[in-house]
């Protein structure tokens, strides 16, 4: 039951940060420096990857839309080290340009249980968004993401457009959501960020379906090969409840071990939150943090 849904849709703003590249050998950069095979990235296509350190750590979260002969590329830092990253990895004999484009692009998200009612008031079909391409709508595009059975709904605006479209999307049923409601709705979803994302291995924060170890070498490649060989991670990311407050910081528990609060919030009167726990095959139940029982659950990557 996704009863954690509201009714009518919802929509945040993400500041997402956007950037622009071009160039012949634009795919085949971000093809060797990103986690997913990309060389086959088809124009309005979207494709998700992570970006990792040579660690195999996560810088960030990459979403990418083919747009002819360049990328637009959403990351979920907010600040321009990943550009700074990525062009500090141009060769000098490489046909590659990133610009920012920061300015000139916002990122929404729609949810609900019936978010295709104010796409339908403002002259959009939803039915045309199918999970693998983005769709254009007048200056707008619309992706879907379908997370654990939950549509997560992905718009690309002109900055300048947003206040007009957000007021639109309200006048036909949606209402803007704050940060801990959304926190709140995607954590029951299970849609991870890079909020714990960061400085973490992909598969350990249920990235691991956006690793392809099968297209050749790209920064922590080795890394997270020789962790797959191994066949099981040293820890998981599994989702806490509570009905205290749960703040974010690391805890020994009975049954355990060491579990580390990653990113919490308060709503409704309860606690719910992202953890580390050591990986093992059936870790939820009820447990004991300082007098506060709270509740684990796992789940799987999309």
């Amino acid at each position: 039951m996704n009863d954690f849904l509201d009714p009518i849709a919802e929509l945040i703003n993400r500041k997402s940060s956007f950037s622009v590249l071009s160039g012949s050998d634009c795919v085949g950069f971000l093809n060797r420096s990103l986690t997913s095979d990309i060389s086959e990235l088809t124009h309005m296509e979207r494709r998700d990857s992570v970006l990792c350190d040579a660690n195999g750590k996560v810088i960030d979260m990459v979403t990418l839309c083919r747009l002819d002969d360049k990328i637009l590329m959403l990351t979920q830092s907010q600040v321009d080290d990943t550009r700074k990253h990525l062009q500090s990895g141009i060769s000098w004999s490489e046909d590659v340009s990133i610009i920012d484009g920061n300015n000139a692009l916002t990122h929404l998200t729609l949810v609900g249980m019936h978010w295709q009612r104010a796409l339908l008031g403002i002259g959009f079909d939803p039915t045309e968004l199918d999970g693998n391409e983005w769709v254009e709508f007048g200056n707008m595009l619309f992706s879907l993401n379908r997370v654990y059975g939950v549509d997560v709904i992905d718009i690309a605006l002109p900055t300048n457009e947003v206040m007009d479209a957000t007021s639109a999307l309200i006048e036909n049923g949606c209402r803007e959501m704050d940060d801990d409601r959304w926190y709140y709705v995607r954590t029951n979803t299970g849609l991870v960020t890079i909020e714990e994302a960061s400085n973490r291995i992909p598969a350990q924060v249920s990235l691991g379906d956006l690793v392809d170890l099968k297209k050749g070498c790209y920064p922590g490649q080795e890394i997270h090969a020789r962790m797959d060989s191994r066949g099981k991670l040293l820890k998981q990311v599994v989702r806490i409840r509570g009905d205290k407050r749960i703040d974010v910081g690391k805890y020994k528990v009975d049954g355990i071990g060491r579990l580390h609060v990653i990113s919490s919030t308060e709503y409704n009167g309860k606690s719910i939150g992202y953890a580390m726990v050591p990986s093992r095959d059936s870790i939820e139940g009820q447990y004991d943090i300082d007098g506060n029982v709270i509740r684990i659950e796992n789940f799987s990557s999309p």
